[in-house]
């Protein structure tokens, strides 16, 4: 009796694995996958860059590349998508619509751009009254003082951080 429990045990667990494994590789071959490499310019690999699956105007699946730039996005079913890349230092770039098929495995490849950096820089042409005595008295109030002799020459001195000035003296 023990030995029919055990035979009929081992033949349970061996029809469960036998099934499990021929449901779980049925799954796998009806489902898409997506690949690719994320490089800059000048060829190298983009680490950690956040890719994501979108589905229309959402995102339903995503993942990071890996130190070498590869990213892959497994069991997806059948559909229209398009993969958003996004880096930080990099411009984002997004593929353009494309239909996968169940048991299609398709490879993206992008090459980022370098993100341009705005800067906005305001000159203002009028120049704040400023006394000789006022700088001699004061240096430490939002200005440093390079030559302090007055009496010498033209003083030089740079006014929170525009650029250097020239006053002489109205001796």
């Amino acid at each position: 009796m023990k030995y029919l429990v055990f035979t009929l045990c081992r033949v349970f667990v061996l029809l469960v694995t036998l099934f499990y494994n021929l449901l779980g590789f049925a799954q796998d071959k009806s489902l898409g996958t997506i690949t690719g490499h994320l490089s800059d310019p000048s060829g190298g690999a983009i680490a950690s860059a956040t890719v994501a699956l979108m589905d229309g105007r959402r995102a339903i699946k995503g993942t990071l590349s890996s130190d070498d730039g590869t990213y892959r996005l497994t069991a997806l079913p059948p559909g229209r998508y398009r993969v958003r890349i996004t880096a930080k230092g990099f411009a984002s770039i997004e593929s353009s619509l494309f239909d996968l098929a169940a048991t299609q495995s398709r490879v993206l490849n992008f090459t980022l751009r370098v993100q341009s950096v705005k800067e906005q820089i305001r000159v203002n042409s009028e120049s704040p009254e400023t006394s000789r005595d006022a700088l001699h008295s004061n240096p430490s109030a939002g200005r440093s003082i390079i030559h302090q002799n007055f009496a010498a020459g033209p003083a030089y001195f740079t006014w929170s951080g525009r650029l250097s000035r020239e006053f002489t003296s109205g001796r």
